[in-house]
C-alpha cells in the first residue's frame, strides 16, 4: 500500500488538471478576432453609420411625437393601443393627439384627467366628433374618427381598413393571411363581381336598343376592385361563380318553360310525354331482359338521356348572362376565331359585339359542363364496368383457377397423407396434452367453495377470468345462441318495417316534390306530409280501406298492416295457455299502440308539462266529493297543503311510469290510470288518459315512432316467450337446470359434484324489461304444487338481466359527474370515424381484408349484388331493386345476425345509449338530438353499410359453399365414400341433410345442432343453411353483438380507443384459425376444402400479402424492405417505430444530396395490421434482437413483450392491447394542457406527445394559454374532414408543416376521399432530433458514471468503484457510439455526401472532430479520464475512508488509505487503451473475444464512410485528467504542442509523471511532446 501524498505531490496533481483544451480555445477564439479586427474596414462602416444616422434625424423631424416615443411604449397596452390609433386617425391635426398626451402625462388616467379639468379634447370624444364633423379643415381626420366612433363599425374596422401605420398594416396582413377572411374574400368578389356584369349586361342592352353611351357610363364610375393572389380566395370566387351561374340560368330556363306552358300547354305536355317514353329491353330471342333483383330492364328515354345536358345548360345560361366580354374564350386560345376591332364602333356596335361574344362564353360553358357530366357519368357507369369487367375478372380466376384447386389439393388425403392429417395429428397432439385437464366447457360447474383443489381453481378461473373474456359470458353456447337468436329476430322484425316505412316516406316525398337532399337528410316526411301518414295510421287501425290510400302508399301499407296482425296470431296461443295476460294482447296488434317516452327510462318532462300537470291534479282533487279538499279555494288555509298534494300526485305519475325493476308497461299504465281516476269519479268507459298527463308522460306524436314501438312490443313479446321456453328446454336437456337442488345430477355434463347444488338458486326474479313477467315462464306446476328452477347464480344472474359490472358509473349519483366525461369521450371517437370521410371509406377498403382472411375470392358471390343491397338501403335504389327482394335479403341478413353490427359504429352508438339510458337532462338532451340529427345518422348507416357490404358477401359466398356440403336431398353411404366423406365404419343407413347440419355443428362449431325454431316447428333446409352462414360470419366478422363483457365494460372507463374492435380482431383470427382447423380435419370434404382456404386466407393476410407488397415496391422504387426497417429505428417517430411502411417513389434528392421518397403506412391500411405488429415485434425481438447481448429469459423476453426501452418502442403484447391502455382522443388532449405543478400523472404542461408546444406557461399571458387550451381541445374532436380540407387548403396556398414539408395537394386529396394517407420520407429534417438523442445517451452515460463513483457510500464499501465504475462508463459509451455507427450507415447507405453528415454534427455536444474521426473508422474513442473539477473530491473522500478506518488504522491491521488507492490513474489508463480503437458494433461475447485476441472485428460491420480530407489522428498510450467528460475532443497534436510549466530538470516530464508512469509510459509521454 503506498503511502499518503504531500503537499507538494497534491500541488504536482493540480497541475496535472490544468484544463489545456479551454486555453487552446482562448488562443483560438484570440486570433479569429484578431483576424476580424484586421479585416474590418472601418471608414467605409463610419460613412455608412453617419448616413443612417442623418436618415433616422430626418424621419424625427417629420414625426411630430418624436419625444414622446418612448413614453407611449410604456403605457399600459389600452392606453398604448388608444393612442396609436389616435395617432394616426389625426395624422393631419396632430396636435388633438399632443394635448391627450399631455394630458395622460400630468394626470395618469382618462378619469383623473377629467376630474382634474384638463381642455384636452380627445377625454370627451363625442363632443370631438361633433366638432370635426361641422368643420370642413378636419374632413379627412373626422372620417377616420367617424369610423371609430360608430358603433356598427368600431375600432376593429377601422383597423383593417383605414389605418396606415405600422400596426395597423401588421393587423391587415394578418387577418388577411387567415383562411375564413380569404374565403369570405372569394364569396364576396364573386357576388361583386356578377352584380357588376350584370348591371354592364343591362347597359348593353340598353346601348344596343337605343345607341346610349349606358356602359361607359358605368364603367367609368365603378370602382376597380383589387385582385388577390392567394390561391383559397381565387378558388372560392370560381366556386361561388359556378353556383351563381347555374342558379341564375336555372331561373333562366324555368321562367321558358313557365312561358312555354301558357302560350301552349297541350303541345308543351305532348312534348314531355314523348321525350318521356320508354320501352322494356329484350334479348335476341325476345325475351324481357331482367336484373338479379327482378327488375324489368328499360331502355333510356329521350328525357333522361338530354337530363345529362340540364345542369351544362343551366351554366351557360348564366354564364351568358354574367361572363365578361373582354375575357378570351377557349376558341380565341387555340386559335379558331379571331376579334373585330372595336375602336371604330359606334355604342350600339359595340354593345352588339359584347353581347355575342358573351353568348359565346355561354356556349362554350355548357359545352365543357355538357362534356364533363358525360364523361362524370360515364366514369361512374365505368368505374361499375371496372370493377365488374376488370377487376372482377382476375379475382375471378384467383378464386376458381388458383384458390380452388389449391384448395382441393390441400384438403385431399390419400393413404395417410395429406394436410388434413397433419393437421388432425396436432389437434390430437393437443389434446394429449390436455387430456387429463376437464374442457373448458365444465369449469363453470365447479363449485368454488367446495370439491378438490383443483376444480375450484377451475371454477375461481372460470368466474373472474374466462367468464368475462367470453362472448357469450356465463351462459352455455347453446342459451346464448337461443338468447342471441331472439334479439336477431326482434332486429329482422324492426329492419322489415323499417323498410317499409322508408318506400311510405320516400313515396310521400315524391308526392309533395321535396328535393333529394331533404330526401337523403331528414330522418322523416311526417310534418311535411302529416295527412299523408294520418291516413297511413288511419289504414293500419282499420279505419280506412286499402283504396282509400294513394297508389304509392298502398303495398307498403299492407306490409306492415300484414306484420301486425301475423305477429298478433304468433301470440294468440299464449294467451290460451294463460301465459300473456289477455288485455295485453288486446293492446297490440288490434290498434297501433300508444306509447309514452317515460316507459323508455330516459324521460324527463319540462317544467311547463310539470306545472300544468300540477294544475290538473289541483282540480282533480277540488272535484273529489267527500275529500279533504273538496271546494278548496286559492288562498283559504288548506291551499297549501293542497298543492303539495298535487305535485306529490305528478311525481308518482313519473315513478309509476319509470316503474320498478320488473314491472311492465302495461302494470305501470294500470297504476297511473287508478291514481287520476278516484273511485267517486266517473269515467267514461274506453276514455284514454287526459291530454295534460299524456304530454307529461311524454306521447309519441310520430307516426313512425309510433307503427316501430306497436311492431317492437309485438316483436320483443314474442321473443322473450320462445326465447326462454327454449332455454328451459336446453337447461333441463343438458342438465343445467334443475327442478330441485337436491336433484342437481352433473352426470349428463360429464362429472359428478353433488356438493355444487348447495349453491343453486331459482331463477325467479328476472329484470330484463318486457310486456310480462319472464320469470313465470321458470315456473314449475305438478298438480298444486308449484315452483322455480334451479340454476348455478352465474347462470341465473345472465338469464335474468345483461347489466354491466360499470352501471354504478352512470346510474348513480356519481354518473351526473362521469356521464359528461363519457359524452365528450365519444364526441371525440365519433368526429374520427362515423363524421369522417378519410375513415368512411376507409372503414370500406379495410373491411374487404376479411373476405381475403377467410379465403372468400371468387364467383361464388356479387360484392356488387352486397353493395346494391346495403348502400341502396341508406341511399334510395331509384327503381334498381325491386323492394321485395331488396326487403327480404336485408331482413334475412338480420335475423341471421349478419348485418348492422359494425363494431366503430356499435360502440359509439352504444356509449350514447349508455349516457341517455339515465336521467341526467343535459347530457340526455344532447345526445337525443345527436341520435335524431339526420347528418349524423346518415354517417352511421353509411358507416354501417360499409361493414354489411362485405359481411353479406362473405355471408353469400358461405351459403355456395355449404350448399354442395350439405346437398338438400342428402347422400347415400356409397356416393359419400366416393365424394371422400370419412364415412363412419359399420354404417349403412344414408345421410339426409339434418345428419350433415348436425355433423357440422359437432365437428366446426363444437356444439350440438338444435333442429328446432324458437316457435317450436323444425327448420328446414334453407333456414338451417342460413343459420350456419350467419353463425359463420357472426364469428369470422367483427360484430359488436358479439364482444364480451369485459370490452363492454371498458368502454365506458376513461382509458382506451375503440376498443371494442382490437377485441373483435382478436376474436377473429383465433376463430379464423380454429375454424380453419377443424374445417381442415372435418370428414366433409366440401367442409375440408373450406378450412383449406380459410388457411391459405389466413396465411395470406398474415404474411403472404404484406410479403408480396413489399416486393413489387422494391421492384417499382429500388428500395428493400430491410432497408426501411432500419431506417424505421432512428428516423419513424415513436408511435409508427412498428408500423409498416411500403415505399411508393423513388428517392430524389435536392442540390445537396439529401433524399426524400414516399411511403404509405399500411398499418392504417389493413385491420389485422396491429396484430401483425405484435407477432412480428415479438418474435423478431426474441430471436433476431437489435441487442444481441440482451439475456433470453430477462432483457430479450421484457423487451420484445413489453418494451424496449433502448429503442424506445412498444412490446408485442403491448402493441396488441394498445388500444386499451392508451389515452383516449379526449383524455389525450387534455393530460397535454394540464400543467405539470398540478401533480396529475402524465400531465404534459402545454406539449402533445409529439413534443409540440401547445402554450407556454411561463411567456404566455393567462387569457393567452386559456385560449390555446381550448382550441387544443375542441381541435381533438373536430371531425378529421374538417382537418383534412384545412390542409387541403393549406397545400393549395403552398404552406409547410411544422417538419418544413410542403402539403401536398394530392395526397391530402387521396387521404380526404380514398383514405390513403401517403407520407413524405425527409430525413433531412429529422436528423437534427436524431443527433441531439445521440447527445442525450452520452450524456446519461457521463451522469450515471459521476454519481456512481463518487458516491461515498460505494467507495466505503469497495474501494475499487471508481474503477469499476470507469469500466461500465466505456462500455455504456461503447453501446452509445455503435449507435451511432449504426446511424451512419444508414446515412451511408442512403449515400448521403459526408460533407453534409459532417455539417449536420458540426457542433454538437460529444461530436468534435476527433470523435467523428473516430466513428469514420468504426473505432471507439473511449472517454478521458475525469476532469480536474470531478476529482477535486477524491481527497476529502481518502480522509473519510481514514476515518471510517481509523481503528483498524491505529492497530496495524489496515494501512490508510491514499488518492491512489481510489484513483489510481495507471488503472484508469490502462482501461482507456484498452478500449482505444476498439471496432464498434460487437456484441458482448464478440468484445470477450476480441480483448482476448481473438476475432478483431463482427462479420458485416464495416460502414466506412467516404474519407474526410483529415490527418489521421494519433495514438496515445494515455490521456491526462484534464478533459471534462462533456468537453469538445482535442487533437493530439494540440496536447503535444501545450507548454508544460512544471517540468522537472531536463527530464521534459513533470513531477506527477515521474512519480506514477512506467519507463515505457515516459517514453511515449516524451514523444507525444515531441521530446523523444
Amino acid at each position: 500500500m503506498c503511502c499518503r501524498l504531500t503537499r507538494r505531490q497534491h500541488n504536482d496533481m493540480a497541475d496535472a488538471f490544468q484544463n489545456i483544451d479551454l486555453e487552446q480555445i482562448n488562443k483560438d477564439v484570440e486570433k479569429k478576432v484578431k483576424g476580424i479586427l484586421d479585416n474590418l474596414d472601418l471608414e467605409s462602416i463610419n460613412k455608412r453609420v453617419k448616413e443612417k444616422l442623418s436618415t433616422i434625424e430626418a424621419l424625427k423631424t417629420d414625426d411630430a411625437f418624436s419625444d414622446d416615443r418612448s413614453y407611449i411604449n410604456a403605457l399600459p397596452e389600452t392606453y398604448k393601443e388608444k393612442t396609436l390609433r389616435y395617432i394616426d386617425v389625426f395624422r393631419d391635426h396632430p396636435e388633438i393627439v399632443q394635448d391627450y398626451i399631455k394630458a395622460i402625462k400630468e394626470w395618469g388616467t382618462e378619469k383623473d384627467a377629467k376630474k382634474a379639468g384638463s381642455t384636452a379634447e380627445l377625454l370627451y370624444p363625442t363632443k370631438l366628433l361633433t366638432k370635426v364633423l361641422k368643420d370642413p379643415e378636419y374632413e379627412k381626420d373626422a372620417k377616420r374618427f367617424f369610423m371609430i366612433m360608430n358603433p356598427l363599425q368600431g375600432e376593429k374596422v377601422y383597423d383593417l381598413s383605414l389605418r396606415e401605420d405600422e400596426l395597423g398594416i401588421l393587423k391587415q396582413k394578418e387577418w388577411q393571411d387567415k383562411t375564413s377572411t380569404k374565403i369570405l374574400g372569394g364569396v364576396t368578389d364573386a357576388f361583386q363581381g356578377t352584380v357588376k356584369e350584370l348591371t354592364k349586361t343591362v347597359a348593353r342592352l340598353v346601348d344596343w336598343g337605343l345607341d346610349t353611351k349606358s356602359l361607359a357610363y358605368i364603367e367609368s364610375n365603378w370602382p376597380e376592385a383589387k385582385k388577390s393572389e392567394s390561391g383559397i380566395r381565387k378558388l372560392t370566387e370560381d366556386l361561388t361563380e359556378f353556383g351563381i351561374d347555374i342558379w341564375l340560368g336555372g331561373k333562366i330556363l324555368k321562367s321558358f318553360g313557365w312561358v312555354a306552358t301558357k302560350a301552349a300547354p297541350g303541345q308543351t305536355k305532348r312534348i314531355v310525354e314523348k321525350l318521356s317514353k320508354t320501352k322494356a329491353k329484350k334479348d335476341k330471342w325476345g325475351r324481357v331482359i331482367e336484373d338479379p333483383f327482378g327488375n324489368i330492364v328499360q331502355t333510356s328515354s329521350i328525357a333522361k338521356k338530354l337530363g345529362f345536358w340540364t345542369l351544362p345548360v343551366k351554366y351557360g345560361l348564366g354564364r351568358s348572362v354574367t361572363s365578361d366580354p373582354e375575357q378570351a374564350t377557349l376558341a380565341e386560345n387555340f386559335g379558331l376565331v379571331t376579334r373585330e376591332d372595336t375602336s371604330k364602333m359606334t355604342n350600339r356596335e359595340k354593345a352588339a359585339h359584347d353581347l355575342k361574344w358573351k353568348l359565346a362564353h355561354g356556349g362554350e360553358g355548357t359545352a365543357l359542363i355538357g362534356g364533363l357530366t358525360v364523361a362524370f357519368s360515364g366514369a361512374l357507369g365505368g368505374l361499375g364496368w371496372t370493377a365488374k369487367n376488370v377487376l372482377g375478372p382476375p379475382l375471378k380466376i384467383a378464386g376458381d383457377y388458383i384458390v380452388n384447386p389449391l384448395s382441393k389439393v390441400m384438403a385431399y388425403e390419400y393413404k395417410g397423407i395429406g394436410m388434413p392429417l397433419v393437421m388432425k395429428g396436432i389437434r390430437n397432439a393437443g389434446g394429449f396434452i390436455t387430456k387429463s385437464i376437464p374442457p373448458l366447457e365444465q369449469w363453470q360447474f365447479f363449485s368454488i367453495g367446495a370439491g378438490p383443489l383443483r376444480e375450484r381453481i377451475m371454477g375461481l378461473a372460470d368466474k373472474f377470468i374466462l367468464t368475462p373474456l367470453r362472448t357469450r359470458g356465463a351462459l352455455t353456447k347453446e342459451a346464448k345462441a337461443l338468447m342471441r337468436k331472439g334479439e336477431d329476430d326482434v332486429r329482422a322484425y324492426r329492419k322489415d318495417v323499417d323498410l317499409d316505412l322508408k318506400r311510405i316516406d320516400s313515396s310521400i316525398y315524391k308526392m309533395l316534390k321535396t328535393g333529394f337532399a331533404s330526401r337523403l337528410f331528414t330522418q322523416s316526411s311526417a310534418v311535411a306530409g302529416k295527412q299523408y301518414w294520418d291516413d297511413v295510421i288511419r289504414f293500419l287501425r282499420k279505419e280506412l280501406k286499402r283504396d282509400q290510400l294513394p297508389t304509392e302508399l298502398q303495398a307498403p301499407a299492407q306490409n306492415i298492416r300484414n306484420l301486425i296482425e301475423s305477429l298478433s296470431k304468433k301470440i294468440e296461443p299464449y294467451v290460451k295457455s294463460e301465459e300473456v295476460k289477455e288485455e295485453i294482447i288486446k293492446n297490440l296488434g288490434k290498434y297501433l299502440t300508444t306509447s309514452y317516452e317515460i316507459f323508455q327510462g330516459s324521460y324527463k318532462p319540462s317544467r311547463a308539462k310539470i306545472e300544468a300537470a300540477q294544475k290538473y291534479f289541483v282540480g282533480l282533487l277540488q272535484q273529489t266529493k267527500g275529500g279533504k279538499f273538496f271546494n278548496v279555494k286559492e288562498g283559504a288555509p288548506l291551499w297549501v297543503d293542497l298543492s303539495r298534494q298535487a305535485s306529490r300526485m305528478v311525481d308518482d305519475v313519473l315513478a309509476y311510469g319509470r316503474g320498478v325493476e320488473g314491472t311492465t308497461p302495461t302494470e305501470r299504465l294500470a297504476a297511473i290510470t287508478a291514481l287520476i281516476t278516484p273511485a267517486n269519479i266517473l269515467v267514461k268507459k274506453g276514455r284514454s288518459l287526459p291530454t295534460v298527463i299524456e304530454e307529461l308522460m311524454g306521447k309519441v306524436t310520430d307516426p313512425r315512432a309510433i307503427i316501430v314501438d306497436t311492431i317492437t312490443k309485438q316483436a320483443q313479446l314474442i321473443s322473450h316467450l320462445e326465447t326462454h321456453k327454449q332455454i328451459l328446454k336446453e337447461g333441463l336437456r343438458a342438465g343445467w337446470m334443475v327442478k330441485d337442488p337436491k336433484e342437481w345430477m352433473m352426470g349428463k355434463l360429464g362429472v359428478t359434484a353433488p356438493w355444487v347444488g348447495r349453491n343453486l338458486v331459482p331463477i325467479k326474479t328476472i329484470t330484463r324489461p318486457s310486456q310480462i313477467d319472464i320469470g313465470k315462464l321458470y315456473q314449475w306446476k305438478a298438480g298444486k304444487e308449484t315452483g322455480f328452477y334451479h340454476t348455478t347464480p352465474e347462470i341465473a344472474g345472465a338469464i335474468a338481466s345483461d347489466a354491466l359490472a360499470t352501471d354504478v358509473l352512470i346510474s348513480s349519483a356519481f354518473g351526473s359527474v362521469y356521464k359528461p366525461f363519457l359524452a365528450a369521450k365519444t364526441t371525440a371517437q365519433l368526429s374520427k370515424t362515423v363524421l369522417s370521410l378519410m375513415t368512411q371509406t376507409r372503414n370500406f377498403e379495410t373491411a374487404a381484408f376479411f373476405s381475403l382472411l377467410n379465403g372468400h375470392i371468387g364467383s361464388q358471390a356479387s360484392v356488387l349484388d352486397a353493395m346494391k343491397l346495403t348502400f341502396g338501403e341508406v341511399v334510395g335504389v331509384g327503381g334498381k331493386i325491386d323492394p321485395g327482394v331488396m326487403k327480404r335479403k336485408l331482413t334475412e341478413y338480420l335475423k341471421y345476425g349478419v348485418t348492422d353490427s359494425s363494431v366503430v359504429a356499435g360502440e359509439i352508438e352504444a356509449v350514447i345509449g349508455d349516457i341517455v339510458s339515465n336521467r341526467w337532462a343535459s347530457t340526455d338532451a344532447l345526445f337525443k338530438y345527436l341520435i335524431r340529427n339526420p347528418i349524423f345518422r346518415k354517417a352511421t348507416e353509411f358507416y354501417q353499410a360499409s361493414d354489411n357490404v362485405w359481411k353479406a358477401y362473405g355471408y353469400e359466398f358461405t351459403k355456395s359453399q355449404l350448399l354442395p356440403a350439405i346437398p338438400r336431398n342428402g347422400l347415400t353411404v356409397a356416393n359419400a365414400r366416393k365424394m371422400g366423406f370419412k364415412v363412419e365404419p359399420n354404417r349403412t343407413v344414408d345421410y339426409n341433410w339434418r345428419d350433415l347440419v348436425s355433423q357440422q355443428y359437432r365437428e366446426v362449431f363444437n356444439r350440438k345442432w338444435n333442429p328446432e325454431n324458437a316457435d317450436g316447428t323444425l327448420k328446414t333446409y334453407a333456414e338451417s343453411i342460413k343459420e350456419i352462414a350467419g353463425q359463420y360470419i357472426r364469428n369470422v366478422y367483427p360484430n359488436y353483438g358479439m364482444v364480451p363483457n369485459l370490452v363492454k365494460n371498458w368502454r365506458r372507463l376513461p382509458v382506451g380507443n375503440f376498443v371494442a374492435f382490437q377485441s373483435e380482431i382478436i376474436r377473429n383470427l383465433y376463430n379464423v384459425g380454429v375454424y380453419g382447423t377443424r374445417e381442415i380435419t372435418s370428414s366433409n370434404p366440401w367442409i375440408r376444402q373450406m378450412g383449406a382456404r380459410r388457411i391459405m386466407g389466413l396465411t395470406g393476410t398474415m404474411y403472404g400479402f404484406g410479403k408480396g407488397l413489399a416486393v413489387m415496391t422494391d421492384a417499382l422504387t429500388n428500395i428493400d424492405e430491410d432497408f426501411i426497417i432500419r431506417y424505421q429505428r432512428f428516423f419513424s417517430p415513436w408511435y409508427d417505430k412498428n408500423s409498416t411502411l411500403y415505399p411508393i417513389s423513388k428517392m430524389e434528392r435536392d442540390k445537396d444530396g439529401w433524399p426524400s421518397w414516399w411511403t404509405l403506412n399500411f398499418s392504417r391500411e389493413q385491420p389485422f395490421e396491429a396484430a401483425q405488429d405484435a407477432i412480428a415485434t415479438f418474435v423478431n425481438g426474441m430471436f433476431d434482437p437489435i441487442d444481441k447481448d440482451d439475456k433470453w429469459y430477462a432483457e430479450r423476453f421484457f423487451k420484445s413483450f413489453f418494451y424496449d426501452y433502448d429503442e424506445k418502442k412498444k412490446g408485442g403484447f403491448t402493441l396488441l392491447l394498445e388500444p386499451f391502455l392508451t389515452e383516449t382522443i379526449l383524455g389525450e388532449a387534455l393530460l397535454d394542457i394540464t400543467p405539470l405543478d398540478w401533480g396529475i400523472p402524465g400531465a404534459r404542461g402545454g406539449k402533445d406527445r409529439r413534443g409540440k408546444i401547445i402554450y407556454d406557461i411561463t411567456n404566455d399571458d393567462w387569457d393567452v394559454v386559456l385560449g390555446k387550451a381550448a382550441g387544443h381541445l375542441v381541435q381533438s374532436i373536430t371531425p378529421t374532414t374538417f382537418v383534412n380540407m384545412g390542409k387541403i387548403m393549406s397545400a393549395y396556398e403552398q404552406e409547410v408543416d411544422r417538419a418544413a414539408n410542403r402539403y401536398n395537394t394530392t395526397n391530402e386529396i387521396l387521404k380526404l376521399f380514398l383514405g390513403l394517407g401517403a407520407k413524405k420520407e425527409n430525413p433531412r429534417n429529422s436528423i437534427t432530433y436524431i443527433i441531439s438523442d445521440f447527445s442525450k445517451r452520452i450524456k446519461t452515460s457521463n451522469g450515471t458514471f459521476k454519481r456512481n463513483a463518487l458516491n461515498p457510500q460505494l467507495l466505503m464499501e469497495n474501494p475499487l468503484n471508481f474503477i469499476e465504475e470507469f469500466e461500465k462508463l466505456q462500455k455504456n459509451l461503447y453501446r452509445d457510439k455503435s449507435r451511432v455507427a449504426d446511424f451512419l450507415a444508414i446515412l451511408k447507405e442512403m449515400k448521403i455526401p459526408y460533407v453534409q453528415i459532417r455539417r449536420e454534427f458540426k457542433d454538437r455536444q460529444n461530436f468534435g472532430t476527433k470523435t467523428m474521426n473516430f466513428l469514420n473508422r468504426n473505432a471507439f474513442d473511449p472517454a478521458n479520464l475525469p476532469p480536474r473539477e470531478m476529482t477535486a473530491i477524491l481527497p476529502r473522500l481518502v480522509n473519510k475512508l481514514n476515518l471510517a478506518y481509523s481503528k483498524e488504522i491505529a492497530d496495524g491491521t489496515r494501512e490508510a488509505f491514499t488518492l491512489n488507492d481510489i484513483y489510481p490513474i495507471q488503472q484508469l489508463n490502462a482501461i482507456r487503451q484498452k478500449w482505444m480503437n476498439v471496432p464498434l458494433g460487437l456484441s458482448n461475447e464478440e468484445l470477450d473475444e476480441y480483448f482476448l485476441g481473438g476475432k478483431k472485428s463482427p462479420e458485416d460491420t464495416s460502414m466506412i464512410l467516404p474519407a474526410p480530407e483529415v490527418s489521421e489522428p494519433k495514438q496515445v498510450a494515455e490521456v491526462k485528467p484534464q478533459v471534462p467528460l462533456n468537453a469538445a475532443n482535442v487533437s493530439a497534436e494540440v496536447i503535444a504542442s501545450k507548454p508544460d510549466q512544471n517540468v522537472v530538470g531536463s527530464t521534459g516530464l513533470t513531477a506527477t509523471e515521474t512519480a506514477y508512469l512506467s519507463n515505457e509510459e515516459k517514453a511515449m509521454r516524451l514523444k507525444q511532446k515531441g521530446l523523444a
